[in-house]
């Protein structure tokens, strides 16, 4: 049914936030695993939206869940450009500065976490030791 709705939206010219609804649609792809379309449609958004966070977010958590984190650390630097960190922004980021072995960052994005989100489940995670995803 969701896609049959976005469908309907994807092709509604009068429509004036596809950079967001494609960003939804692949938030939703990610979630039960379809990569490919997933990429497709934030590529698709960023095309349309070159400053949507949430879509720079989905490509770096897409690049993490592929293993690729040089890639998923480029697209998390240039959602930190453009958004606030969120709890579930600074759970990947310390989990892609882990990857990628930088324990200044790794150590700062901690303590950001534990200050701003300190009651949040991501704190809880870094509590017990848990990885993403």
């Amino acid at each position: 049914e969701a896609s049959t709705l976005f469908g309907q939206v994807f092709s509604n010219p009068l429509y004036d936030r596809l950079s967001n609804t494609y960003q939804i649609s692949a938030d939703c792809d990610l979630e039960i695993g379809k990569i490919n379309n997933a990429e497709k449609k934030y590529k698709k958004s960023l095309q349309l939206d070159k400053h949507n966070a949430l879509a720079l977010l989905g490509m770096a958590k897409l690049y993490y869940k592929q293993a690729n984190y040089k890639i998923a650390n480029y697209y998390f630097s240039r959602f930190e450009e453009l958004s606030k960190n969120t709890a579930d922004s600074l759970w990947l980021g310390i989990n892609i500065q882990r990857k990628l072995a930088d324990k200044n960052k790794v150590s700062s994005y901690i303590l950001e976490l534990k200050n701003l989100y300190p009651d949040s489940d991501q704190t809880l995670f870094l509590i017990q030791g848990k990885k993403f995803y």
